[in-house]
This record gives C-alpha cells, structure tokens and sequence, in this order.
C-alpha cells in the first residue's frame, strides 16, 4: 500500500522488503521534504535552546528548532564550544549525524554572521550572546537573546475587501476599513478609482485594517465608489 500523502510505497510482498526502487522514491522524498523548508526561510528557535544564565555555565538547555532544511531534537543540554574571552554569539547548526539523529552542535563565535551546517550549503541559527570571563567564565545575567531567530509558523495570504465611500459635491470624506482577517505586512495590490473621483490616499495600513480617504471632483452631485481592494499579506 501507498502513504496518504507522498503515494510512497510502505509495504513489500509477503512482508519482504521494500525493493530499491521504492526505497530510493522514499529517500527522495524525505529529502524534498527538508528542502522545502529551507526554501521556505522559515527556520529558527521552536522551544527552549536557552543561553546560560548562572555564571561559568557553558551550556544551552535542550529543546528544537528547524535549522536549514531539518527539524533537530535535543533531550539534554548542550555545551557550548569555542567560547573567548569577551562577547560571544552563540549559533546552532546541525550536527554531521542531524540527519538520523537530530543532534546539533553549539557554537560559540566573535561574529553573528552566518555559520554553515555540516551540508556546506544551508546556514545555523543564532540564539544571541553572553559575555566570557577568563577567570570565572560566562557572566551572570549577561545573556542577551535579542538576536534569537524563531521559527515562524506563517503562510502567505491573499484576501479581497469591499470599499463604499460617498463624497458630496467636491468634498472629502474617509472611512475607517478593517480586514475581515488580520494579515502581517499588509500590501495593497492597487488603489482603485472612479470616473469622476479617486481615492487620494490610503494611510495608517495595519495588519487590521487603513484609512481610506476620497475626493469628488464632481461639483454638481455627490458621488459613491464602490470597488474591491486586494489585500496580500501573511497570516499566522
């Protein structure tokens, strides 16, 4: 029989085997899976991978979190290599066995530029910084987790809202819009206009919603668009 949704062979005859040829689908498959991810740019922090707080603590507490193409799961803390004297960045990447085994390695560098994994190809993540005595080793309190990357669980959204504004002879008027869903770093695809009005403007764009703002040209009666704005955006 097939998997519900990759249609990938699970079984062999008579309880044998899977023949290489279905072995290699599922192989390839599992791969696209994880450069799906990293395609995606959606890698980061899901839960703990902590700095150290307590003085002389050289190690990040267990956790998860997707770097580059894979998910990666650690049950116990991890120590934290390559620590200087100073300001340290500390990053994660995978670890040469991530692939079967999930591990990560923790590194400590003099820079938050991009560390590769063991793939050579896909970047780590970073967790932020903490500070290294020579004689009592990492600072107390001096972890700083601005720089923390998260993993995002968001997907790109489109969404259509209609725009009623009535204007009297030669006047302006605003309305007040809210979407019908929240979308993150609103875009909208065009202003619309009418023939003898336009809307001048669109200010104050949040993720709920603008205000919309028309002017009638027409000096002899009041006028009223009726038009549809396309929203883009993400939704989380």
């Amino acid at each position: 029989m097939a998997t519900a949704y990759l249609n990938l062979w699970n079984t062999g005859a008579l309880a044998g085997a899977l023949s290489h040829t279905y072995y290699n689908d599922a192989m390839g498959a599992i791969d696209r899976l994880g450069r799906g991810l990293y395609e995606a740019r959606v890698q980061g922090a899901v839960s703990g991978w902590r700095l150290p707080a307590a003085a002389g603590v050289s190690r990040i507490t267990q956790g998860k979190g997707l770097v580059g193409p894979q998910l990666l799961v650690t049950t116990a803390s991890a120590t934290i290599s390559g620590l200087q004297n100073g300001t340290n960045y500390i990053h994660v990447v995978a670890a040469a066995s991530a692939g079967w085994a999930g591990g990560i390695a923790a590194k400590a560098r003099t820079t938050s530029a991009p560390l590769l994994n063991t793939d050579g190809t896909s970047s780590g993540i970073i967790l932020g910084k903490v500070t290294r005595n020579a004689l009592t080793g990492v600072t107390a309190g001096s972890a700083d987790s601005t720089l923390r990357q998260p993993a995002y669980s968001y997907r790109w959204h489109k969404q259509t809202e209609t725009v009623s504004l009535t204007a009297g002879p030669t006047t302006a008027t605003s309305v007040a819009m809210y979407w019908s869903t929240k979308v993150g770093c609103p875009t909208i695809e065009r202003i619309p206009s009418g023939t003898t009005s336009q809307v001048l403007r669109c200010d104050t764009l949040t993720a709920s919603g603008a205000v919309l703002h028309l002017y009638n040209k027409n000096s002899n009666a009041a006028y009223t668009l009726n038009k549809t704005l396309t929203i883009r955006g993400f939704i989380w």
